[in-house]
């Protein structure tokens, strides 16, 4: 057994080369596509746990994908008889592959109800014809026209939901796998990859959770400092954009993560974790966001807005006129 793959960012050990894998950071099923390297086992357990929970066909992030393009399943719903549905988002088409059946039987009779499309209903009372021989059940074609009756509906529930804990479970593994491809193999050992993966472990308590506003704050600041003078790139994606990314906001000796997949900001909002951001450039203590951001190639790019905000005052120095 040979170790020449970095160590898996999801539990911190080495990988072997029979036990690697590439794993998608921000989830195939979401078209996302930047890759780092990682157990087989870890690769599975996260695509078809959490990551699977949420591409069910009930879950809000279905509606994501949907917003944006990528692939969509049906979404379940219920007719107010209490006969199931499918509602195609794309096409806007309901349908319902089951048929309601309620039969009643009482002293040598029987009363049978049915709901659905024709084909549908003449294959459950041939069903019945040939479960119940002993009975006089004329065909289908004999029966009265008053026997029949259609049905419309001008509304169907659908019940969406978020497994909250399979987002958070999702977030972190995003931000695991960014932070490796951004910083390199050695942010594995680092006090932030720890942190991250206790709280993977054990759900954070809600006052560990911060509001989505405080990332418009941070991006409203960092926008009004360079204005002008160093267009770059925004915290919060813009309506329409399709956005991977992870941003390390640091708090002291905390860091705050954000983690939007297709520009849907993950909940819960803000997972805060007692460990501080490493430095992404030498001698510089990071003190506002750092954006990790899937460019269109793939790989994750890093903008440390502390150097750009230092960058950006170095030069507005430079430019002033002296005295």
């Amino acid at each position: 057994m040979t170790f020449t793959a970095p160590p898996c960012p999801f539990c911190g050990l080495q990988v072997a080369d029979d036990e690697l894998s590439m794993d998608h950071v921000f989830g195939d099923a979401f078209g996302a596509r930047a890759k780092v390297p990682a157990h087989k086992a870890c690769n599975n357990r996260s695509g078809g746990d959490a990551e699977g929970r949420l591409h069910h066909p009930s879950s809000l992030m279905n509606l994501a994908r949907w917003s944006h393009g990528e692939g969509v399943k049906d979404i379940p719903a219920t007719f107010s008889s209490g006969r199931t549905a499918r509602i195609n988002p794309l096409t806007g088409v309901v349908s319902s592959p089951h048929v309601v059946v309620n039969k009643v039987e009482s002293e040598g009779s029987i009363s049978f109800r049915a709901e659905g499309t024709q084909e549908q209903v003449e294959a459950a009372y041939e069903k019945l014809r040939t479960r119940r021989p002993e009975l006089p059940l004329p065909s289908l074609a004999d029966l009265p026209a008053e026997a029949f009756g259609s049905v419309a509906y001008d509304s169907a529930e659908v019940s969406m939901k978020l497994d909250l804990q399979a987002a958070e479970a999702t977030a972190i593994k995003a931000a695991l796998g960014a932070c490796t491809l951004a910083y390199g193999p050695s942010f594995s050992a680092t006090p932030l990859a720890a942190a991250l993966r206790a709280v993977g472990q054990t759900p954070p308590a809600p006052s560990s959770r911060v509001a989505a506003t405080v990332l418009d704050r941070a991006d409203a600041l960092i926008a009004e400092v360079i204005a002008g003078s160093h267009p770059g790139p925004t915290l919060v994606p813009r309506e329409g954009s399709k956005e991977y990314d992870v941003i390390l906001l640091p708090a002291g000796r905390e860091t705050v993560v954000f983690v939007h997949i297709l520009s849907t900001l993950v909940p819960p909002y803000g997972i805060k974790v007692s460990a501080p951001v490493p430095d992404l450039h030498l001698g510089v203590d990071p003190v506002l966001p750092i954006l990790l951001r899937e460019d269109t190639g793939g790989h994750i790019q890093a903008t440390d807005f502390t150097k750009t905000l230092t960058d950006v005052m170095v030069a507005a120095q430079s430019d002033a006129p002296e005295a």
